[in-house]
């Protein structure tokens, strides 16, 4: 029997019970939110028009389906209707167009002019209180590299909006990392809204897969925001950029959307509008393999920028991340598919310590040993679930001094946590 998802169906379709009869009469499904999340399961509620919910569990990282909808509405009201009848009487779909969807992201959606270059850019948060929109683009973008080597961010910054572009305004570097190739703006609020009221920041996806539907949309060759469709053609890869005169090795996704120069800095956006990544480059030669920054590194740059530049201490500025010191493995990599989304799983197992990292915090100080296997990651009262190294990465970037971190892995087939350490400010290294 096919299971029709409904997590990546919500927050584009309007999904309607509707009574016929029932227990459910007149009440209708009004969200989906995932409350809790787990190693192992991801806990949601379905909240309904009558001020009722229900609560869901599943396996981590699988999608909450129609199925399980329908299961939970026969334990509680105890009804005989089949699956395809529930859908045929109770269930609605009204799609909302593609159209709508990438007209909504055009209001996140911005131009980045500097002395040298032109990109884009997405709002990406606001502050009203202090009259601050946070704006992101590319690292590479707001960089000047000097002819004969080094270089700096440039000093010029300004942004428009989609179909204000005669209207600038400027904007102000507030730190950003070669490594993730992000950096952070900030604007004044009260002028982006005098060009228009409208505008609104994006909206963040919890992740990605493989063959979703994507969105670019950016300043293609300078001539002005347009928008480019195609899919996820793979989910993580790595890339050799130049990002600030220097090559580094950056994780990105690729998709077969077409981005040309000035893209840069622009929003990936999902088919719900909902943003999954920042394009940053592609293969000239071949326009079908392009990249984009996955929205984890997105969101864990942008916060750790945001974070140590409203710290109050002057000392930090730009992104910073603990490194842990560990030599880790990616054995036994698989295609999990779940059916509906699919994922790759490796197991992480923990080499030897070298001359290196032998006082590292992961071996000296939470006594990691060889062949230990990484399953997960306590940031405080949050975990992260491990199944592929860049996890790791992307789970540190959320790491703040004072943090209380533990890893979680398997030795021996024995479940273990280590003890708790207290993230210090000399752990932290700018990237």
């Amino acid at each position: 029997m096919k299971r029709n998802k409904i997590l990546s169906l919500v927050p584009i379709l309007g999904v309607a019970v509707l009574a016929a009869g029932c227990s459910w009469n007149s009440v209708s499904v009004t969200s989906i939110e995932k409350t809790a999340s787990y190693t192992y399961e991801d806990v949601y509620t379905v909240n309904f028009s009558d001020g009722t919910s229900s609560v869901l569990t599943v396996q981590h990282g699988k999608d909450i389906t129609v199925q399980d909808v329908y299961d939970r509405f026969k334990e509680e009201y105890g009804d005989t209707l089949s699956y395809e009848e529930f859908l045929e009487k109770y269930l609605t779909l009204t799609y909302k167009p593609s159209a709508t969807v990438v007209n909504e992201c055009l209001l996140s959606s911005f131009e980045v002019t500097t002395s040298k270059y032109t990109g884009s850019a997405v709002l990406y948060a606001i502050n009203e209180d202090k009259n601050d929109a946070y704006i992101l683009t590319n690292y590479h973008v707001i960089y000047n590299t000097g002819s004969y080597g080094g270089g700096s961010v440039d000093s010029n910054i300004s942004c428009s909006l989609f179909g204000s572009e005669q209207t600038s305004f400027s904007c102000t570097y507030m730190g950003g990392s070669a490594q993730s190739d992000i950096a952070l703006l900030r604007a004044n609020l009260n002028e982006i809204k005098a060009v228009n009221e409208d505008v609104r920041p994006v909206t963040l996806a919890s992740g990605y897969t493989v063959g979703e539907t994507v969105y670019a949309i950016g300043n293609s060759e300078g001539l002005g925001i347009s928008a480019t469709k195609g899919i996820v053609s793979v989910d993580s890869e790595e890339v050799q950029m130049n990002v600030d005169g220097k090559n580094r090795t950056h994780r990105v996704m690729r998709i077969d959307a077409a981005i040309y120069h000035g893209n840069s800095g622009g929003g990936l956006f999902n088919a719900e509008g909902e943003l999954i990544g920042i394009t940053n480059g592609g293969k000239e030669t071949e326009q079908s393999i392009n990249y984009a920054i996955p929205v984890s590194i997105v969101k864990g740059t942008a916060d750790n920028i945001l974070h140590y530049y409203t710290d109050g201490d002057n000392s930090t500025s730009g992104a910073y991340k603990i490194t842990l010191g560990v030599n880790v493995l990616s054995q036994n990599s698989r295609f999990v598919y779940n059916g509906g989304n699919g994922y790759i799983k490796e197991d992480l197992v923990v080499a030897d310590s070298d001359i290196t990292t032998r006082y590292s915090i992961a071996y000296y100080t939470l006594k990691l040993q060889k062949n230990d296997i990484l399953t997960g990651i306590q940031i405080n009262e949050k975990s992260f679930s491990l199944n592929r190294a860049y996890d790791i990465y992307d789970a540190l970037l959320t790491a703040r001094a004072g943090d209380v971190i533990k890893l979680e892995y398997t030795r021996s087939g024995e479940q273990c946590t280590t003890s708790a350490y207290t993230i210090k400010r000399s752990d932290l290294n700018a990237i």
